[in-house]
């Protein structure tokens, strides 16, 4: 993909260290430098394996072609095939090695429960979720 100043509907293919798709799509962007795009509304889509897939959404997002990053900011927006769903101000996403973490508030629920914290790390291709910074989790019970 070869972005000349600004570009609309944008996608972007690749594969991280696994083999394993993912793609990056955005309604419009433009070039900050030679492998950077400023996304607006980006969306990424991982396959983990196994079935499993993680989306993430948000207002803004800068996407380094060569290192496989995406910053992603306002109204940051994770959905895991699990059910687990993350809301916060920003994430960092590494699509090459199937992490992402953030510094700043995370909440998050699934069917069974709620989660607040003060930042949030996945690592190992989405199989494992740390919560930081005296993370408050409430069990629901089951109906």
């Amino acid at each position: 993909m070869k972005l000349l100043n600004s570009s609309q509907n944008i996608r972007y293919n690749g594969l991280d260290t696994k083999g394993r798709p993912f793609v990056v799509t955005s309604i419009n962007g433009r070039e900050i430098s030679g492998n950077q795009i400023l996304l607006h509304e980006p969306e990424a889509v991982l396959d983990l394996g196994e079935g499993a897939k993680v989306k993430l959404r948000g207002t803004q997002g800068i996407y380094d072609k060569l290192s496989k990053i995406l910053l992603i900011s306002g109204n940051v927006h994770l959905n895991h095939t699990n059910g687990l769903n993350l809301m916060t101000s920003e994430a960092s996403i590494d699509l090459d090695k199937g992490t992402a973490q953030n510094n700043v508030p995370v909440e998050g629920y699934n069917e069974s429960s709620t989660i607040r914290a003060q930042s949030f790390k996945i690592s190992d291709h989405g199989k494992n979720v740390l919560f930081q910074g005296q993370p408050e989790l409430v069990i629901h019970p089951k109906k």
